[in-house]
């Protein structure tokens, strides 16, 4: 008899939960090769869309629907109450792809911690959702057989902060589809490009201080910059700074794009210039070095990880510095480009999901309830 596998993915109803949703998908992309060894069980919100060009369900797929609602609330007691029942009628692993995971599932958990947003001084959550994200995310990680993170970064940051022993924590990489490489006519190289939320941890308007001071010093003259994602309250400040600047008439604020739209800006850029402070990962320098678009990253975050040799590094806090930065890029677009391509090679889909069955294989069966 097969064990089973259940996956939470009630976390995953908003589509624009960018990081989580991207590994989720990514992982269930090989549900077929998972139910080869597992009876798996999906468990999701009433509001969920499986992205048909990622997720493939076959028959054999039991998905169950749980009405949350968009409440909060209620997910979470979904989880801790409702989801644990099901380890007691059929024994199995229990996988989430965010922090936490129901503290009395009787059997083997494994969850995924992306970052330590919580711990950091962070305004992105409510003082309840930050203590209820800190207190799970301890109690999780110390109930699970092993934690997965998306970055040697976080990897160490989950270490420091919450002093969990280093053998608990295992890094399985974000991916791209092999197609989002898929080499295409040359395009015209014309922007200076970020894609990002729009938050004040972002550091965007550092960005756009950076991209004046190389209209100032005569450099690209021919480019713009374009701003790239929704607003999270940071669109009136940064019109402010690029009309105190000069620079307005060169800055695009284009709101949030789909996949395609995004990835045709992207084949138009010089560079992806990414600033978010303390990044746990970046799937936009991801996806720009797949296409060969060379990253300016801060080094205070995963970004410059995933980029490698196909990024240069700066002080993310230094407009002056991310220019410079952005004029190395330029002069040595060529090189950077090659490397950058080269370089995201390793965060192919099958070595992410060939780290995650790793994981999960690595759970003893008399331990998971198959004695």
């Amino acid at each position: 008899m097969k064990r089973v596998l259940y996956i939470n993915l009630l976390s995953c109803s908003d589509s624009e939960v960018y990081g989580v949703n991207k590994f989720c998908a990514s992982i269930l992309h090989f549900i077929d090769n998972l139910e080869e060894s597992f009876d798996v069980v999906v468990f999701c919100s009433e509001f969920f869309d499986f992205p048909a060009n990622d997720i493939l369900l076959s028959e054999r797929t039991k998905v169950i629907r749980f009405p949350t609602y968009r409440l909060r609330v209620l997910r979470i007691a979904i989880e801790q109450i409702i989801l644990p029942l099901y380890g007691l009628f059929r024994p199995g692993i229990f996988v989430s792809f965010n922090n936490v995971v129901p503290l009395l599932f009787p059997y083997p958990c494994v969850n995924t911690v992306h970052d330590v947003l919580p711990w950091r001084d962070n305004k992105n959550f409510s003082f309840i959702n930050n203590l209820y994200l800190r207190l799970f995310t301890i109690l999780s990680i110390r109930k699970c057989f092993k934690t997965l993170t998306v970055s040697e970064y976080s990897r160490n940051q989950i270490i420091s902060f919450l002093r969990v022993d280093s053998e608990k924590i295992r890094v399985v990489y974000n991916s791209l589809p092999s197609n989002h490489r898929d080499a295409s006519a040359p395009a015209a190289k014309k922007f200076v490009t970020v894609i990002s939320k729009l938050l004040p941890d972002k550091r965007i308007d550092k960005a756009i201080r950076a991209f004046a001071l190389l209209k100032t010093r005569g450099v690209a003259s021919d480019l713009n910059m374009m701003v790239v994602g929704g607003d999270g309250g940071e669109l009136a400040n940064l019109k402010k700074v690029a009309a105190e600047l000069g620079v307005m008439d060169k800055v695009v604020f284009c709101g949030y794009v789909n996949e395609t739209k995004k990835r045709n800006i992207l084949l138009t850029s010089k560079v992806l210039v990414s600033l978010g402070k303390e990044e746990g990962f970046s799937i936009p320098v991801l996806e720009a070095i797949s296409l060969g678009v060379p990253v300016v990253a801060a080094r205070d975050g995963a970004q410059m990880e995933v980029a490698g040799e196909g990024g240069v590094s700066c002080d993310g806090e230094d407009a002056v510095d991310i220019a410079d930065s952005i004029m190395t890029v330029l002069s040595a677009q060529r090189s950077l480009s090659i490397k950058a391509r080269a370089r995201s090679k390793m965060f192919s889909r099958d070595i992410q999901f060939d780290r995650f069955l790793t994981v999960i294989g690595s759970i003893p069966s008399v331990v998971s309830g198959d004695a």
